[in-house]
């Protein structure tokens, strides 16, 4: 017996596992909605989060990467928004 029959016997056949996942978890869409829900609840503190990250950056490299920081501060907040 070779080293994935071990494997198959030991772990089962995957569609098993596939719906033991899915019955732990749930439905992918299901959670992908829950955390477009849960970014849209709290907009704000992600975007004052965001805008705090961007600011210590700004900080410890003197400005250095300032116009990057801004790009990727303003393409989350777009995210956010968009949802």
């Amino acid at each position: 017996m070779g080293i994935f029959d071990q494997a198959k016997d030991a772990l089962g056949d995957p569609s098993e596992l596939v719906d033991k996942a899915k019955e732990a978890v749930g439905d992918p869409s299901e959670l992908v909605d829950k955390a477009k829900e849960a970014v849209h609840e709290h907009a704000d503190k992600i975007e004052e989060g965001v805008e705090k990250v961007g600011d210590f950056i700004d900080e410890k490299t003197g400005g250095k990467f300032a116009e990057q920081v801004d790009k990727a501060q303003e393409f989350i907040k777009d995210q956010v928004d968009g949802d």
